[in-house]
């Protein structure tokens, strides 16, 4: 994505978001708690690239 208008801060916010979803995706939570806990994370995620001005 870089070179195709994304800056590097919003590649690396992508990148955390990942990892976030990846922790939790192997967390030892309970399903409910989890699934709550990811569907915060996909949220902020798909906001944040709701904002890319890529080409």
């Amino acid at each position: 994505m870089l070179g195709k208008g994304l800056t590097q801060d919003q590649f690396g916010e992508f990148m955390d978001g990942a990892n976030e979803l990846l922790r939790l995706n192997i967390a030892s939570l309970p399903e409910h708690q989890k699934a709550s806990v990811q569907r915060g994370a996909l949220s902020r995620l798909v906001e944040s690239a709701k904002s890319w001005q890529v080409i």
